[in-house]
């Protein structure tokens, strides 16, 4: 496994369960002071997933395999003000639908 299971403080983990045992909503939010170095590390373990087309993301017990698709949208937002510098990057996409149909011809 990657970098992706270091030990912190993360703000919040909800696993909600639908009918079928499949998590409906799944969520891992982490935040903590890391080397430059080590932040690196993660984000290179993030490229390396979403070439791959799967990543798994651990925390407290809470694993969220993800599986980045063809086409994604991504936000990039810097800022810059009172003496800090930030970036933020968000990439999303819609899942594969998952379906159970099936037809047959007799």
């Amino acid at each position: 496994m990657s970098n992706m299971e270091h030990q912190g403080e993360m703000d919040a983990a909800a696993v909600e369960v639908e009918n079928g045992g499949e998590p409906e909503r799944a969520e891992i939010k982490y935040e903590s002071p890391m080397s430059l170095a080590e932040a690196t590390s993660y984000f290179e373990s993030i490229v390396a997933g979403m070439r791959a087309g799967h990543m798994r993301v651990s925390h407290e017990g809470t694993t969220l395999t993800l599986e980045p698709r063809d086409s994604v949208e991504v936000a990039v937002k810097a800022v810059r003000k009172k003496g800090k510098e930030k970036i933020s990057f968000e990439v999303e996409w819609r899942m594969s639908p998952t379906s159970d149909l099936q037809i047959e011809s007799e």
